[in-house]
């Protein structure tokens, strides 16, 4: 019932799967739909804005392009009304400088001969500051004058000024085109940046003006163009230097502006001068109308799929009302209403299975009868086999308690006479009677360390072992007493011993013999199992536990003896081939461990020897303090 329970919930109801089934088919539907309207609207709105920068850029270039020829149409109109080279000097000045005082643009006009000797100049600047235009015209200049008819040079930054400047120059004909001169003038480009200033691109938008090199010639922030800034950076004008041609009809595109904004932009190459017109538009402001009926669609789509979640809701309990009332039926039943039945109602599959439902409940009824009989018989059967089974256990321990009590007695009567004779008690022996009694006494010896461990057992198991608990444990002299003994039983052996004693060890309140007992257990094994190395005991207070340690350099325990070796009458191998014994001691040594609250435990890797611990509570409040009688 428990494991139903928390089954039902970890997983979702069917009206809930139905319902989520169908919200996100209708969700994903919407978005599939939204998505490719949106999509659609965006490639339209994309090429909007692509005629629309064209158009725009098209008409700033012709802005430009018309500011350059009305300067050229100035110059070529001067020569064609008047014959400059033949008139007189007076008259020269007089037509250039009425031609400099109406066309602001002209800072500088300077009539050459046909040997590019300067006739006339008039300038607005002094005569120091105003210079020679005729040394700014090299021999390719002057050969594109006579062959083309027109010359305008690179723009080049006024060094007083810090104005952009261009030359342009036509040449002066006969009737017969005969070449005479060339006039010359010097045109101050910041008369264009009305023009740039004047066109409006949407709301925020710009246009500026590079030469080939990527040097700013026009824009609204004139600070940055008399700097003779370089945007050649800028991806539009990086496009145009990269791209020779002399006109080339441009994509828009989407990149970081002048302004350091994210714009669309685009350009279009002027055929004359080799300039181009920048124009850009912010980008939210380009797909505004994209944005919004992004928004739009977006609310739009929450919308419809809270509604088709409210509709999959509806359909979802009206589909699911049946399987609902035959799933509250089956939890009825597993909660142990086993004669309920289901409903037999609804659409036809739901009829059928109710049918089945019912069915296979009856069957069932019938088997957990047969089985709710069985198993109480079997039961009954296993109650009177385990209490046999406790009787012959107590029977056999309280056997073996008295066995040995009755083996150990007359043990030590004889082991008592033994050391009589030994010592010449009732008459003198000789060497070899001494020596045959030194080995009665150590086999009388052994025999009764196997008797108390098999009474040990036997009092464990019939559950008669007491603990005598007293307070004032001196352990540290318990332990020097261990390693006094220790050490001559290492008299022939290559083995070092080795204590690691806490100097402030507080006095312990246990039962002193069975705390020795088991200390002396493992190290003893340690001394059976070590050839050679170290053997090594540990004793460390742990704040109110204290800790034992026996760590040893012989051949170690595999992983399937550790579970093993604190069961009774169980011994490794390596166990038999060094010690034989019984396979009493490590088991005897655990409950007398665990009898006192604490724990014993192994770490070992086969070839590197082992560590056994012993964990013991410095206080014994929780353990009965009864003395167990003494035999």
């Amino acid at each position: 019932m428990q494991t139903l329970t928390q089954e039902s919930h970890k997983t979702r109801s069917l009206t809930a799967t139905l319902a989520w089934a169908l919200f996100a088919l209708s969700v994903v539907m919407l978005l599939v739909s939204g998505g490719l309207q949106m999509f659609s609207n965006f490639q339209t709105q994309r090429e909007a804005i692509s005629n629309r920068q064209q158009i725009i850029a098209q008409d700033a270039s012709r802005r430009v392009s018309a500011f350059i020829q009305e300067q050229f149409s100035i110059l070529e109109t001067a020569i064609r009304l008047t014959d400059l080279t033949a008139a007189s000097s007076v008259e020269r000045e007089e037509t250039l400088g009425s031609l400099l005082g109406l066309h602001l643009a002209f800072r500088q006009l300077v009539l050459l001969d046909a040997q590019q000797e300067e006739l006339t100049r008039v300038s607005r600047l002094s005569e120091v500051g105003s210079g020679r235009l005729g040394d700014r015209l090299d021999s390719d200049a002057l050969t594109q004058i006579r062959q083309e008819g027109r010359y305008i040079s690179p723009v080049y930054i006024e060094p007083i000024t810090s104005e952009p400047m261009v030359i342009m120059a036509v040449p002066e004909t006969t009737i017969l085109g005969e070449f005479q001169g060339t006039l010359v003038a010097e045109v101050n480009l910041k008369f264009m940046w009305e023009l740039i200033a004047d066109i409006k691109i949407g709301e925020q938008g710009l246009a500026y003006v590079v030469d080939r090199q990527g040097n700013l010639i026009a824009f609204s922030d004139v600070g940055r163009v008399l700097k003779g800034e370089n945007v050649s950076y800028l991806h539009t004008v990086e496009e145009f230097i990269n791209n020779p041609s002399t006109y080339t009809k441009t994509d828009v595109s989407t990149y970081q502006g002048i302004q350091r904004n994210r714009v669309v932009g685009t350009y279009i190459p002027l055929e004359t001068p080799d300039w181009a017109v920048v124009t850009e538009l912010p980008w939210n402001e380009a797909y505004r109308e994209v944005i919004q009926e992004a928004i739009l669609s977006t609310i739009i789509i929450l919308v419809m799929s809270i509604l088709a979640g409210l509709l999959g809701v509806f359909v979802a309990r009206r589909l699911a009302v049946p399987l609902v009332d035959l799933t509250q039926t089956a939890a009825q039943i597993a909660g142990g209403d086993r004669n309920l039945q289901a409903v037999v109602e609804g659409p036809s599959e739901v009829v059928r299975l109710a049918t089945a439902f019912n069915s296979m409940t009856a069957q069932m009824r019938d088997l957990i009868g047969n089985l709710e009989q069985r198993v109480a018989e079997r039961t009954a059967e296993l109650e009177l086999k385990a209490a046999d089974l406790a009787r012959a256990n107590q029977y056999k321990s309280e056997f073996l308690a008295s066995m040995s009590h009755e083996l150990r007695t007359p043990l030590n009567a004889i082991l008592t006479f033994n050391e009589l004779l030994a010592i010449g008690t009732f008459g003198p022996v000789n060497d070899e009677q001494v020596d045959y009694l030194q080995k009665s006494l150590q086999s009388g010896r052994h025999l009764l360390s196997l008797i108390n461990d098999v009474l040990d057992v036997a009092k464990i198991q019939s559950g008669r072992m007491k603990l005598f608990i007293e307070d004032g444990f001196d352990i540290k002299q318990e332990l020097k007493d261990i390693v006094a003994s220790t050490e001559v039983q290492l008299r022939d052996k290559p083995v070092t011993l080795v204590t690691e004693i806490d100097p402030e060890f507080p006095p312990m309140t246990c039962d002193k013999r069975r705390v020795r007992q088991v200390l002396l257990n493992l190290v003893s094994n340690a001394v059976k199992f070590t050839e050679r190395g170290t053997i090594t005991l540990v004793a460390r207070k742990r704040g109110d536990e204290v800790l034992f340690a026996v760590i040893d350099t012989g051949p170690g325990i595999t992983q399937e003896d550790r579970i093993i070796i604190f069961e009774p009458f169980v011994q490794t191998e390596d166990g038999i081939r060094h010690a034989g014994g019984t396979g009493l001691g490590l088991p005897i040594s655990k409950s007398l461990v665990e009898a006192h609250g604490g724990r014993i435990w192994v770490d070992s890797t086969p070839g590197q020897g082992s560590k056994f611990y012993v964990l013991l509570p410095l206080s014994q409040d929780q353990v009965d303090r009864t003395t167990e009688s003494q035999s």
